[in-house]
């Protein structure tokens, strides 16, 4: 069956501009197309669907190439996409198969490479959270230099430097 399509419409007149459907295998426990972000200037929109993070082009009104990682172990990622203030660089979380763990991968949004993957939790090392991540927030910093991570159950914010993935600072709460 189909999953519900991420849909955009104008807000001047509440006219459907766009609609994304995607097939859902029978069975699958992928989901479907959401968690759509626009970006900063309003010229592309992130989406997931089953496990890939895709760019849509709003001018040419066409899928930018998809991501060619496999992100998701089965249903358990949240893989909301979000922009960086500058509009260059976009952030996804995800559960890293096989060995599990939460990481949050930075991307340039032009040619949609991967620039710096920083794990922030891992099953094998227990890390510094007893439960898996389900809730991570994460933003960039006004000027797009910066991007700090932490959990919605507790557990420490910890700043990176975008460019690198270098951890500046770990804050206890």
């Amino acid at each position: 069956g189909t999953e519900d399509p991420v849909q955009v419409f104008d807000t001047a007149n509440g006219a459907e501009r766009l609609k994304i459907t995607e097939e859902v295998p029978t069975g699958s426990l992928l989901q479907g197309p959401c968690c759509p972000q626009f970006s900063p200037d309003g010229q592309s929109l992130a989406y997931t669907v089953f496990g890939t993070v895709k760019l849509y082009d709003i001018s040419t009104k066409t899928d930018k190439p998809k991501l060619q990682h496999q992100y998701l172990c089965d249903s358990c990622s949240t893989m909301t996409p979000q922009f960086s203030s500058d509009g260059r660089t976009f952030a996804i979380d995800f559960h890293q198969c096989p060995s599990g763990g939460q990481v949050v991968a930075l991307f340039d949004v032009e040619t949609e490479k991967e620039l710096v993957r920083v794990p922030l939790w891992s099953w094998s090392s227990g890390g510094p959270y007893h439960e898996p991540l389900f809730e991570l927030n994460y933003a960039f910093s006004q000027d797009s230099r910066f991007f700090a991570a932490g959990a919605d159950a507790g557990g420490p914010v910890r700043l990176f430097e975008a460019a690198t993935g270098k951890e500046l600072a770990h804050m206890d709460l």
